[in-house]
């Protein structure tokens, strides 16, 4: 997966909200893994992925599951925060 910017993080955090909390774990190590896909992807054709760009968490997620709420809620950027740790934590 690409470096995780700050716009990741809220585009995450974004496309989290539009899901109950009870699925936000389970939806963003999805995300997380297709991001590490398509970033494998991208390095090794050249070309974004047909359907997840090329490995950014924001390309995964999408305008299309961004919410229109004006607030988060901060478990959404823990959910987020904690997701990435564990994924960084595994690699190394």
């Amino acid at each position: 997966m690409r470096r995780v910017l700050a716009f990741d993080i809220d585009s995450a955090v974004q496309g989290l909200m539009g899901y109950p909390e009870a699925e936000w774990n389970g939806i963003c190590n999805a995300w997380i893994r297709k991001a590490d896909i398509a970033h494998r992807y991208f390095k090794h054709f050249g070309r974004p992925h047909p359907f997840w760009g090329r490995g950014s968490l924001a390309d995964v997620v999408g305008e299309g599951c961004m919410t229109t709420e004006g607030r988060c809620r901060y478990s959404a950027y823990e959910t987020v925060f904690h997701c990435l740790v564990r994924y960084r934590t595994r690699l190394t």
